[in-house]
């Protein structure tokens, strides 16, 4: 190994190669991040190792498996999160490996650890009934109430992703005739998702009750803070529970349920796959990406009018401020 040591490479995964060579999403940063966190803290306390002595010679194969069996046993991680930390691992071992290819056959030895096989367990989404039945138990009548009507319909209607949902701003917003909201998905890929016009115009309706002066994102707390992937969560088991179904739903069940609707009401896969912004190695060179006006004739003609938009909220108008949010570009 040259003189540049397991600090200085750890250093540059993180600030350079990351960030600037792979453009990685800043979730993915933070979960690498953990992951090392962790397996440092392993070292440290667990192996008893003092950080100065943390090097590529100490850390081989066996050790590596080791501290992934604590993870599973010490800490009752999942298998996921057991192969979410070793893809983290095996990332930065691939940067190295291309810095500093001396120790091919080392690094080779850890890349080659194998993923745990996991049992799938069963995805859950919403059937329509279920869908209607849980914002049938929101109540509109209070601010909070409305906020969450609109955040769940908006979640479901654009089928988005929970990081998505929660960068959202009022400029993210096009609420014209052709109505969509921008978003940055995985790998900081932009995309524009057709929204339906009731959804329009109850975002319209929410903008107009609120004050956004001060407020940057367009779902907030009572304290005008951007809610969290946990404050979500809680939102969403709140009224799955109201409803009184017995399915595990997380927010990301939400964009599930939309999928599956659409493929239950016949709509083409790629244009399913386009309005998720997913993307797939072995469909790379037949994927077509489908324009917004493709895309929206097809989500309009598998549309069904399931959500209870007929519960209409009590809302403050303010008529120059929807012009003004009709011309959002």
């Amino acid at each position: 190994m040259n003189n540049k040591n397991f600090a200085y490479y750890l250093n540059n995964f993180f600030n350079i190669y990351l960030p600037q060579e792979i453009n990685a999403s800043i979730n993915t940063i933070i979960s690498y991040k953990d992951t090392f966190n962790l397996l440092i803290s392993y070292l440290v306390n667990i192996k008893k190792i003092e950080i100065k002595n943390i090097t590529f010679e100490i850390i081989d194969k066996d050790l590596i498996k080791e501290f992934l069996k604590y993870l599973e046993d010490a800490r009752n991680c999942s298998i996921n999160t057991r192969n979410q930390r070793l893809a983290a691992i095996k990332s930065f071992y691939q940067y190295v490996n291309i810095e500093d290819p001396a120790n091919l056959i080392k690094f080779q030895d850890i890349l080659q650890i194998r993923v745990k096989k996991n049992v799938k367990k069963k995805k859950e989404y919403l059937t329509i009934d279920e869908l209607q039945t849980v914002f049938q138990t929101i109540n509109t009548k209070t601010i909070k109430g409305r906020r969450d009507f609109v955040l769940l319909n908006l979640l479901y209607d654009a089928g988005l992703r929970l990081s998505e949902l929660l960068e959202i701003k009022v400029m993210d917003l096009r609420l014209d005739n052709n109505p969509c909201v921008n978003v940055i998905g995985k790998g900081r890929k932009g995309r524009s998702v057709p929204i339906m016009n009731n959804t329009k115009k109850l975002l319209l309706q929410f903008i107009s009750e609120n004050d956004f002066s001060n407020v940057s994102y367009l779902f907030s707390n009572s304290k005008k803070e951007k809610l969290t992937s946990r404050s979500i969560q809680k939102i969403v088991d709140k009224y799955i529970q109201k409803a009184n179904i017995n399915k595990k739903i997380s927010p990301h069940a939400l964009r599930r349920t939309r999928a599956m609707h659409l493929l239950e009401a016949g709509v083409n896969i790629v244009y399913i796959r386009d309005f998720l912004g997913h993307e797939s190695i072995t469909t790379t060179e037949i994927y077509a990406q489908a324009n917004e006006k493709t895309k929206r004739e097809a989500i309009n003609k598998a549309y069904k009018d399931i959500l209870p938009y007929n519960i209409t909220p009590s809302w403050n108008k303010n008529e120059d401020l929807l012009k003004q949010l009709l011309s959002l570009k």
